[in-house]
């Protein structure tokens, strides 16, 4: 705890202390007409330091000695009590008044108040988190009840009436016709990709170029290759077909290649 002073003129508000010994002072924290902490304190170096902290609820009251105490607080100015705090203390521990204040540091260590704070920041993040979750499954019923303000569908403005393709997707989706891996489609007017978490809707008249390239992975030791396949588009966006196989690979790319024998063909290493 040394230095207390010189953290806080530097900004550091908050702290980590560990104090070996401190002793109940006889006055207590009160917030909202109750008690919410006892007010200790301690020798260290030679300076006084003022605690508050919380004991909890006990039919013994609030300890009058808590041994071996590690916890965060914030630093404080002093409380209006200081005054009759440091009369009392000098009391206990037979310094005169004057004494004892010329030794005393005037911030507080305040672990109720680093306590109080963290519970509030948690119970904004838990309202930030839930408010976006909230927002997430309004998009979420909205897309099911339209899916026309879909992502994936909206994504199809790059290429025309989005609504009108969407429709004819939809049509299509029926006699589509899975190829290389069990969740990529092709249908007479677009290529499907179904993943766990998006669906891309692909026009094939607007497929200019489909090449793979490797991807490494570690994993317990052993050495994975996988080979994604790129679908680019002439409006240069760029979509990826993951872990799949050069089987499938080659199977995508020929029938792409038998409906539209001008799309460009290559490999990225």
């Amino acid at each position: 705890m040394d230095a207390i002073d010189s953290l806080y003129e530097n900004g550091e508000e908050y702290i980590k202390c560990t104090i070996d010994k401190m002793y109940y002072t006889g006055y207590d924290y009160i917030k909202g007409g109750k008690k919410k902490a006892g007010i200790y304190y301690t020798f260290y170096n030679g300076i006084c330091y003022y605690i508050i902290y919380p004991t909890g609820s006990t039919d013994k009251g609030t300890p009058a000695i808590i041994d071996g105490a590690t916890f965060p607080a914030k630093l404080q100015h002093s409380e209006p009590i200081y005054n009759d705090l440091v009369k009392n203390v000098s009391e206990m521990v037979n310094f005169t008044e004057d004494g004892l204040k010329s030794v005393s540091c005037d911030l507080f260590i305040n672990s109720y108040a680093y306590n109080t704070n963290y519970s509030l920041f948690m119970i904004i993040g838990f309202m930030i988190i839930a408010l976006i979750s909230l927002i997430f499954l309004v998009l979420l019923i909205i897309a099911a009840i339209n899916p026309n303000y879909s992502s994936p569908v909206k994504a199809l403005k790059k290429y025309g009436d989005y609504k009108t393709l969407f429709a004819i997707a939809v049509t299509e989706y029926d006699t589509a016709v899975a190829v290389g891996r069990k969740n990529v489609f092709i249908t007479d007017t677009f290529l499907i990709i179904i993943t766990k978490t998006d669906t891309d809707i692909i026009p094939l008249e607007n497929i200019t170029w489909v090449y793979d390239y490797n991807e490494v992975y570690h994993k317990k030791g052993n050495t994975i290759m996988y080979h994604p396949l790129c679908i680019v588009t002439d409006t240069k966006k760029v979509y990826k077909i993951r872990h799949v196989s050069e089987k499938g690979i080659d199977s995508i790319v020929n029938t792409l290649l038998s409906r539209y024998p001008e799309i460009m063909t290559g490999c990225n290493n």
